[in-house]
């Protein structure tokens, strides 16, 4: 399909306003999650009003990225100059979540940390995820309107944040949700273990090189109409964000894998992989996005 099909108009003056109304969904949907769905007796119940929240909202976003990935991989103009209506949504929907995502992980913080002494530091590698995520997408669908390819690409990463927030569901504190889930779907936990780390392996591990790789490739085959019209802030801070996703990335698979073979050792009972941690912060994206150290089948820290 030829790549003038996805170049679209300039940002329609509507935009700002469609960004503050998916904030608006976004914080009413977790508010109504937190008090309404969540059991009273959870210690962070902010925690698993957000998974609650970010289910169906992930499904939209994986399935957005996916297509338009599909979409505009065909040619060097479509990657670096076009942008879909897909690819349009699914970045809309990810800067009002990750800018939704900022104010859970402090509300959380506030809350459940501070008067534990914890450090809002301890916090600092997601919140940094969130907003270069936030900057980069931003720019991609509201001031240049080009590079969709590249945004959706990265974002097909989210595909693991659904399998890491079944995870976090079985490792809440407090009452007896995480144990009710952990007795009644004692396989399907373990299946989605192994979902987590394969495709941890595959949109992340994997995911972020091949990005990378077929960023420098076009770099050098493009032709000097699309290089004139790209920015040095595009050039740059694009592939900084990807780099530094694959980085975090990588120490989050580090952990996971600790956490599949003490699962795997444990005969499959992911309830010996011990507390995961996963818990803190609530919030999934980029991605695995759940912050840091743990997010094993049953590790011990966790990852957006």
């Amino acid at each position: 399909m030829a790549g003038a099909d996805y170049i679209l108009p300039a940002t329609p003056a509507s935009e700002p306003v469609t960004l503050l109304l998916l904030c608006a969904v976004l914080a009413l949907g977790f508010l109504f999650c937190t008090r309404v769905l969540t059991p009273r007796d959870v210690a962070e119940r902010q925690t698993l009003g957000a998974l609650f929240l970010w289910v169906p909202i992930l499904l939209a976003m994986i399935f957005t990225a996916c297509s338009a990935t599909l979409e505009m991989r065909g040619s060097v103009e479509n990657r670096w100059l076009g942008t879909s209506l897909a690819a349009d949504w699914f970045m809309r929907v990810y800067v009002a979540s990750n800018v939704v995502a900022i104010g859970i992980e402090i509300l959380a913080w506030w809350t459940y940390e501070r008067g534990q002494g914890i450090a809002l530091a301890t916090r600092y590698p997601m919140l940094a995820h969130h907003a270069l995520s936030i900057v980069a997408y931003a720019n991609a669908c509201f001031v240049t309107r080009r590079m969709g390819f590249f945004a959706c690409f990265d974002g097909c990463c989210e595909v693991t944040t659904l399998f890491l927030g079944f995870l976090q569901m079985s490792k809440l504190k407090g009452g007896t949700f995480a144990k009710r889930v952990q007795a009644r779907f004692p396989t399907l936990l373990f299946v989605n273990g192994i979902c987590l780390w394969l495709s941890f392996l595959l949109f992340r591990v994997l995911l972020f090189p091949a990005w990378l790789v077929l960023f420098a490739y076009d770099l050098g085959t493009m032709p000097d109409a699309i290089w004139v019209q790209l920015t040095w802030f595009e050039l740059v801070f694009y592939p900084c964000v990807t780099l530094f996703l694959f980085v975090l990335s990588c120490m989050w698979f580090v952990r996971l894998t600790k956490g599949v073979i003490k699962v795997l050792k444990a005969g499959g009972d992911t309830t010996k992989g011990g507390d995961s941690g996963l818990q803190r912060g609530g919030l999934v994206d980029a991605g695995a996005e759940a912050e840091g150290p743990e997010v094993d089948a049953g590790s011990d820290k966790k990852t957006d």
